[in-house]
């Protein structure tokens, strides 16, 4: 990837169905199916046309060409022309996209099954949604590398938002990034909606140069948008604004979206809200807007949301608030396995005050090819957890990746989503070593507390506060601890005063959710992995 990737300019778009009904009144069938493959998303949002030229076909001609036949399926259930018929089809050509014997394009298996994930996705059958985008993603790959003729941004930035909505970061990302590669070699103009699409994908991949490009041609565009296309144009421009810590044009703009959109994008709209709320310093009402938002969709919908879908903003929201407990049980228990939740975790362990621990997951990923933002994301827990330590060579090596990538890409949240102490010493490290370019114009600031550094307890104090679990008084304690009451109790007034509690069952609580009482062991400063 590089930053003068070229995206071509906005230009008129002729009709997408001319070339497929001149195909088709020539009777040339492989014709035909290239001009599906071309414009197979807008022949799909435009069924009328398509299911007009195709109702002419025989079923069994269709039958040996499953693309036709899963676009005249879908036609079939859009204009409700047959529609079991309709359904059979659509059957029938997901069946040999899934068949590896069946001879049958890559391109044709990827677009099949992408199609299927979203209609299952509407459907409700998110698992099966998911399974069925991951190997279209897979064939979609194998696409890449065979073919340089046809839409493969396109499909892989449709591949990558479905995925992203379920929850599949890390697959997400991998198709925005396979979209990145593909995008110079895609001939033909897009409309709006899709520049729209591809804005936000390559947002929320971490490059928010070619996201601005996309953007600005979407806006510059005299199509009219869709609904859908709209969501995408305030999710981009979202996402490219909190990278700035501008949060107050997101919120404004937040009442003029039509929330009569999918599933996915209503889930969309409302996490990317509930974050700009806490760059804008309120996470409390960030994570409320976010619970009170899902609670509506499931209402209206009918559709449980996905745990998997809000992860991320619901344990950043948490961390935000110091609430270290609960942001780690929602990174165990609704983060895929993956890159995103192991970034998750280092972050967890930095906040508690284990920079060694955080190193050490990072280590695991070294080796890894990482999506832009998993790896700004990743390059700036390793910087802060260097720099916690003394200066070294390694240290100074970890500023000078970290400030590249991030003039590269143009993000700044990596940064921000360090607790406060590091993020300070992490923007005067990278000050230091010549990027102040990469702060003008905006007020940078940490969207995270520093717990570890406020609560921290000296050996002793964490020995009187385990006793204090178990006794009932300084008296007890004492004894068990062969000290005076009254050094018992000026070492229980310093915790309560660090921990901010006011009473024993409070200190117990506040120790216990900081996990202040487990071993504090010091870290090896040798592991971990220089990226």
């Amino acid at each position: 990837m590089t930053e003068d990737r070229h995206v071509p300019a906005p230009a008129h778009r002729p009709d997408p169905s001319s070339a497929f009904l001149a195909a088709i009144a020539d009777g040339d069938k492989l014709a035909v199916e290239n001009a599906v493959r071309r414009h197979w998303f807008e022949l799909i949002g435009e069924c009328s046309a398509a299911a007009s030229a195709l109702r002419g076909m025989a079923d069994a001609a269709l039958a040996r060409r499953p693309l036709l036949d899963m676009l005249a399926g879908l036609c079939a259930l859009e204009t409700g022309d047959e529609p079991e018929r309709g359904m059979r089809r659509i059957g029938r050509a997901v069946a040999a996209a899934q068949d590896e014997r069946a001879e049958l394009m890559a391109i044709d298996r990827a677009l099949i099954l992408w199609t299927e994930s979203a209609r299952r996705q509407r459907l409700g059958s998110d698992a099966q949604a998911i399974r069925v985008a991951r190997a279209a993603l897979e064939h979609a790959l194998v696409a890449a590398a065979r073919v340089q003729s046809l839409p493969l941004a396109a499909l892989f930035t449709h591949i990558g938002v479905s995925l992203h909505y379920a929850g599949e970061v890390d697959l997400a990302l991998e198709a925005f990034s396979a979209g990145q590669t593909t995008a110079p070699a895609t001939p033909g103009p897009a409309g709006a909606t899709e520049l729209a699409s591809r804005a936000a994908a390559f947002a929320y991949e971490g490059d928010v140069p070619l996201a601005t490009r996309y953007l600005e041609q979407a806006r510059a565009m005299t199509d009219a948008v869709s609904p859908a296309g709209a969501v995408n144009q305030w999710v981009a421009a979202s996402m490219i604004e909190l990278e700035q810590f501008d949060s107050a044009g997101i919120l404004a703009r937040l009442d003029a979206i039509d929330m009569e959109v999918p599933f996915e994008h209503q889930i969309a709209v409302c996490t990317v809200a509930a974050m700009a709320r806490m760059v804008q310093g309120d996470a409390a009402a960030g994570l409320a807007s976010l619970e009170a938002r899902i609670r509506s969709i499931e209402l209206h919908t009918g559709r449980a949301v996905p745990p998997s879908s809000v992860a991320i903003a619901r344990s950043m929201l948490q961390l935000s608030l110091g609430n270290v407990r609960v942001a780690s049980a929602i990174v165990e228990s609704d983060f895929p396995p993956g890159p995103t939740r192991e970034v998750a975790r280092a972050r967890i362990e930095l906040m508690r005050g284990h920079p060694g621990a955080a190193l050490r997951r990072l280590a695991e990923l070294s080796t890894d090819r990482l999506p832009l933002r998993t790896a700004a994301e990743a390059s700036a827990l390793e910087t802060a957890t260097l720099l916690r330590r003394s200066r070294s060579s390694r240290a100074d090596a970890a500023v000078d990746y970290l400030g590249a990538l991030l003039a590269r890409t143009g993000m700044r949240m990596p940064l921000a989503f360090l607790p406060r102490a590091d993020f300070d010493r992490v923007v005067t490290a990278l000050r230091a070593a010549g990027h102040d370019e990469l702060f003008q114009g905006m007020h940078a600031r940490s969207v995270l507390p520093d717990i570890a550094s406020t609560t921290t307890l000296t050996a002793r104090e964490r020995t009187v506060l385990r006793a204090l679990m178990d006794s009932g008084s300084a008296t007890e304690i004492a004894r068990e601890l062969y000290v005076s009451p009254n050094t018992v109790k000026s070492q229980l007034r310093s915790i309560y005063r660090k921990l901010g509690a006011a009473t024993r069952q409070e200190a117990i609580m506040l120790a216990v959710e900081r996990q202040l009482l487990e071993p504090r062991a010091e870290d090896d400063p040798e592991d971990g992995s220089s990226r």
